[in-house]
């Protein structure tokens, strides 16, 4: 998964790319779909074993091993169109309820 929710930043959504470890830690990671913790696996260039050829993984991330949903789930989820939608509709709720706080913040 590219992005998960940030339990610590009002379920705010965080891009895998935008994050490193110790910001990771402090935000508190859940998966968007399942809302079981998830951790950062950085990008990386790997070389394949057989063939011995180099390729790039993107920074995601993944679940933990043990928990009672498959990391693929998930994955296949977030890839799909819905899963996407998902996820959009995730963004705009968590903007507007921002924009509310912040408006009623001002007594608006």
């Amino acid at each position: 998964m590219l992005e998960a929710r940030a339990i610590y930043r009002a379920g705010n959504l965080v891009n895998a790319g935008d994050c490193d470890y110790n910001f990771a830690k402090e935000l508190g990671l859940i998966c968007p779909f399942c809302d079981e913790p998830v951790f950062l696996v950085k990008g990386a260039i790997k070389q394949r074993q057989k063939s011995g050829k180099y390729y790039y993984t993107e920074s995601h991330f993944n679940h933990y091993p043990g928990g009672d949903i498959a990391d693929n789930d998930c994955e296949k989820r977030s890839r799909s169109t819905e899963g996407q939608q998902w996820v959009e509709n995730l963004r705009i709720d968590r903007r507007n309820k921002g924009l509310n706080c912040s408006i009623a913040s001002f007594g608006i």
